[in-house]
């Protein structure tokens, strides 16, 4: 409810390669995955060779697992995510946000923070 004019809506895939998969092919702007397959999947390395790479940028983390976007993904809208995160935080599945306070990185994740997602944290501590 946080993105004008959004038809967002949610997917499960099958596996990791799917959610790669879909995002390599731009069907799916925004994923969670562990850190290390994100970051395989942005250098394009095993298991995600296949797709030489994707442009990936972090919006947020989750213990082991980041919240991805693809690299085009607009300033202000990955600015609004991090903002609705951050707002929401404490809605998510206590599972998946246990032990952190916030969703912004406790360290610099191996996929770059997003710019628009830098600008929100700079802003919120």
């Amino acid at each position: 409810n946080r993105l004008p004019k959004s038809r967002a809506t949610y997917a499960r895939s099958r596996d990791t390669n799917d959610a790669v998969r879909l995002l390599a092919s731009k069907q799916l702007d925004v994923a969670l995955l562990r850190e290390a397959d994100a970051y395989a999947a942005l250098t394009g390395t095993e298991p995600f060779a296949d797709n030489a790479g994707v442009s990936l940028r972090t919006l947020g983390a989750f213990g082991e697992h980041l919240l991805v976007c693809l690299a085009d993904v607009p300033d202000a809208a990955a600015h609004m995510l991090a903002e609705a995160l951050t707002e929401y935080w404490r809605d998510l599945d206590p599972a998946l946000v246990a032990g952190a306070s916030s969703p912004k990185p406790a360290q610099a994740p191996r996929v770059p923070l997003h710019p628009g997602a830098i600008e929100f944290y700079r802003g919120h501590g």
